[in-house]
């Protein structure tokens, strides 16, 4: 999905919720190729926003990161109504080696992502 940031209502970072993807179900990052690479802690960044006009309940989806989960029945039209508000959903102390993977499972309707920032914090 694309539409004008301009549409979106959004603290700071409007732009990355204007586009998106709508039904993937998972995404791997790669951050490093070496494979000596120690592990690190991190502070992982998701965004969202709505892109059509549902109503709550008719997107819901729960979140894992690295295999765990990070968000239960996260209803993405619930949250961003009514004004095509922008979410950022943020989560501390991630441990990431090489590889950052993110799972999206529908629990009604199809998930949606807009963006993904991945901040070292050790």
């Amino acid at each position: 999905h694309r539409q004008h940031a301009s549409t979106i209502r959004a603290a700071g970072h409007s732009w990355v919720q204007a586009s998106g993807v709508e039904g993937v179900t998972s995404l791997r990052l790669t951050l490093s190729e070496d494979a000596d690479v120690a592990s690190r802690r991190h502070t992982v960044r998701l965004y969202f926003c709505e892109p059509a006009d549902l109503v709550r309940g008719q997107r819901v989806m729960d979140v894992a990161i690295q295999g765990q989960t990070v968000l239960t029945g996260f209803d993405i039209s619930a949250t961003a109504q009514p004004e095509q508000r922008g979410v950022v959903r943020e989560f501390h102390d991630v441990a990431i080696k090489d590889t950052l993977d993110i799972r999206l499972d529908a629990v009604r309707g199809t998930p949606v992502l807009s963006g993904v920032e991945v901040l070292v914090t050790d």
